[in-house]
């Protein structure tokens, strides 16, 4: 059964656009990537069109969107980003004609720019450096010189994703923190919150979602209220912090307690994650 109070299901009595083309085809046709799975089980999981099979997402696989698609016809096509370019297969469509019904998960027809591929082909969307050393002391700062990868995606979300838990606040001025994203508002760190990497936050799709975080033998429920940007950093509107990495889930002092993690080890942990 289908959970039709979620955010991104259709909305009754709203209309929504589907399309039979995409953008025109050439031999730089822009496209935004978005993070998939073709694997058993993940994300719904269904065979691929193209061949009735799985596919690991360690392979670099791509569903085109169906003007793109076009029968089946641009299998083996180079996907290029920020200068690099990475041979992908196509296997599937992403409907971008039908929604809204019980086939589709009462979700929005996709957008029909869009080219969704495995995890092999989520790679760094970029680099960010700092040419001399940041102006204010601190140990995490970016380091003059050194390149830190910028992301716009993150791993597959299933129903026990990997990620790496770590400390932050959401409380006005606390490690220069302001409002946060989703609802700007400041929020107790006696209370479960959390940051999610740039590609799992989805442009706010999880925004006040619940999510269930597990470690330590224990598990707690934590709010989402933040994006931890993996697109930017080293500069001063991000602290000279480096980007976030893409599987991280930053956390108030509530997620640490409720897992029972001794305070002094509060830096890092290795987790699981799932949605509520």
């Amino acid at each position: 059964m289908f959970n039709l109070e979620g955010s991104d299901c259709c909305t009754p009595g709203k209309l929504y656009a589907t399309c039979q083309c995409s953008p025109p085809v050439s031999n730089k046709t822009k496209a935004v990537l978005s993070l998939t799975s073709f694997q058993e089980d993940i994300n719904g999981g269904s065979l691929a069109s193209c061949d009735d099979q799985y596919h690991t997402d360690n392979l670099p696989y791509v569903a085109l969107f169906s003007g793109w698609f076009n029968s089946k016809k641009w299998c083996l096509r180079n996907i290029t980003a920020n200068g690099r370019s990475v041979l992908a297969t196509v296997i599937d469509e992403r409907d971008s004609t039908m929604a809204c019904n019980v086939e589709y998960g009462y979700l929005p027809p996709h957008p029909n720019n869009i080219v969704a591929a495995s995890k092999a082909a989520c790679r760094p969307s970029g680099y960010v450096s700092i040419k001399k050393p940041a102006p204010r002391m601190c140990k995490d700062c970016c380091k003059a010189g050194k390149l830190y990868p910028t992301y716009q995606c993150s791993p597959p979300v299933s129903s026990n994703t990997s990620a790496v838990l770590t400390l932050t606040s959401f409380e006005s001025n606390v490690d220069g923190c302001g409002l946060t994203s989703c609802d700007c508002k400041d929020h107790s760190d006696s209370l479960p919150y959390v940051a999610l990497s740039t590609g799992w936050f989805n442009r706010y799709e999880r925004c006040l979602h619940k999510i269930n975080i597990t470690a330590n033998g224990r598990s707690v429920v934590a709010t989402v209220i933040e994006e931890c940007d993996s697109t930017v950093g080293c500069d001063a509107d991000n602290a000279y912090q480096p980007p976030c990495a893409n599987n991280l889930v930053a956390s108030s002092k509530a997620v640490w307690k409720a897992l029972g993690v001794p305070e002094d080890d509060w830096d890092n942990l290795d987790i699981t994650w799932s949605d509520i």
